[in-house]
């Protein structure tokens, strides 16, 4: 029974909220590591959004944008200015959200052009963003769905070095991992 698999609604959900805790954690843990860092604010940030904390993810997103700003850390510089976009459309402040995507456009024009299109009720050009199923996650080329459907590894071999290698190949992604 150990290896039986569900995958009911509530079981996703509650698989959800666990990965989403253990996130959190990570995310604190990279604050606290690098505190000049952006990213862990941002990270950190978004998992609150996903969490349904906006005011605390309104507050890193601003910590973040900060230090973002002060480093020169351009790229994550425009993604806390879309993530200060979500958070503006959820509240209801379409004209700040469509700012803040503007902004973005200059550092990250794909992601900004697609949260555009999507505040405009527009469709927007998925095929640009590579994606071979229309409204797809993808984590680093990983197509989230497959990785979650059979996240077991099929092919692994030991290097001499320790390190352990592995591929499995899903409906629409290979993944290859080294630990």
């Amino acid at each position: 029974l150990d290896e039986l698999v569900t995958r009911l609604p509530e079981d996703a959900a509650y698989q959800r909220q666990i990965l989403l805790a253990d996130a959190e954690k990570w995310f604190q843990k990279t604050q606290l590591m690098a505190p000049q860092d952006a990213i862990g604010s941002l990270n950190l940030a978004i998992v609150y959004l996903l969490q349904n904390r906006r005011a605390e993810a309104q507050s890193l997103s601003q910590r973040a944008l900060g230090i973002a700003q002060a480093n020169r850390q351009n790229k994550t510089l425009a993604d806390v200015q879309i993530l200060q976009g979500i958070l503006a459309a959820q509240s209801g402040n379409t004209d700040l959200a469509q700012g803040q995507c503007q902004k973005a456009m200059a550092n990250s024009p794909e992601l900004a052009r697609v949260n555009l299109a999507v505040l405009n009720q527009s469709k927007p050009n998925l095929s640009e963003q590579k994606a071979a199923v229309k409204g797809v996650e993808l984590i680093e080329g990983v197509f989230l769905d497959d990785f979650l459907s059979n996240p077991q590894i099929k092919v692994t071999a030991e290097l001499k070095t320790g390190t352990f290698c592995g591929k499995t190949i899903l409906p629409q992604s290979t993944i290859f991992m080294h630990y």
